[in-house]
């Protein structure tokens, strides 16, 4: 990420392995990141496979933007999609 810090999937990845060490912030702050840098425009399914930011969301308690993020990922579908 130090090498490349343009890179969204790598700040995307980063994200992940803080809210896998229960950083839960520095996940999302890490997700907001990739999502500025074009992360989600580049690959709309992005959340279909991993739902940690929303998770990490809910678990800062920053409720409404979890709801949205859940949505847009829903409405990415274009049939039919789910956020566990």
């Amino acid at each position: 990420v130090e090498q490349q810090p343009t890179n969204a999937e790598l700040s995307f990845a980063l994200g992940c392995a803080y809210f896998r060490a229960g950083a839960f912030q520095k996940a999302v702050d890490a997700y907001h990141k990739a999502r500025t840098m074009g992360l989600i425009q580049k690959y709309p399914w992005t959340l279909w496979y991993q739902s940690w930011p929303v998770t990490a969301m809910v678990n800062l308690g920053i409720y409404d933007e979890a709801l949205q993020v859940s949505q847009e990922n829903i409405r990415s579908t274009g049939v039919y999609g789910s956020t566990h």
